[in-house]
């Protein structure tokens, strides 16, 4: 009797777990952004997280401050079975202050397809593998004023990860991914005569995030 009960238990959790990840089912996602940019007008640290602020010193005395929020939200709908498809728009800014309380902007824009595969491994728990890429601009200015000309980027990263399952339609995801950054900028060499610089920069990123699903 005993293991009847413990046999109908697990498939019914299994069922319940591969309810949330079914055909025609949609998933919202939010979780943080952090372009893999190094750059010179990314002049404040940030973390993986994607949110920190701070203040900045050099030689012991105080510089400035920063403030850095990165995010990305995304919709996806799963096309079969723990199979989803969907759009993400990442937003990541970052300002500075100096001592003379000139203040600098650093502003990405980003957005792209997803693609996302779920694998289930216990009544709460799902193993995810994810692809992105990201299509976008990247702006500067200090006191007001634009530096330079607008950056067109283009991102592309893959990441494995862990979603726990809190309840019936919301999970915690934590993952590690690498993706690559390209960054490409037309600059200005004599009047009139521009030439294309391209900047390929590439890392490994912290996905920590959250994720809600519905419908079906």
């Amino acid at each position: 009797m005993k293991r009847m009960l413990l046999t109908a238990t697990l498939v019914l959790s299994a069922m319940y777990l591969q309810a949330q990840t079914e055909q025609g089912r949609w998933m919202l996602n939010l979780h943080n952004y952090s372009p893999l940019l190094t750059e010179s007008d990314f002049i404040a640290p940030s973390n993986s997280l994607g949110i920190s602020f701070g203040n900045t010193k050099v030689d012991d005395e105080d510089a400035g401050s920063y403030t850095t929020i990165g995010l990305q939200a995304g919709v996806n709908y799963f096309i079969i079975d723990n199979l989803a498809a969907g759009i993400n728009l990442g937003v990541f800014t970052q300002s500075t202050t100096n001592k003379a309380d000139v203040k600098s902007v650093s502003t990405v824009f980003m957005a792209g397809p997803e693609m996302r595969y779920y694998f289930t491994v216990s009544d709460k728990t799902k193993v995810y593998i994810r692809g992105e890429a990201g299509f976008g601009t990247t702006e500067s200015e200090i006191g007001g004023e634009n530096i330079g000309e607008p950056k067109h980027l283009q991102q592309y990263e893959g990441t494995a990860g862990i979603a726990w399952f809190l309840a019936e339609n919301f999970s915690v995801n934590l993952g590690i991914g690498f993706g690559a950054n390209i960054a490409k900028q037309d600059i200005e060499l004599l009047p009139n005569q521009f030439e294309e610089v391209k900047t390929v920069n590439s890392g490994v990123n912290l996905d920590l995030g959250f994720s809600f699903f519905f419908g079906g």
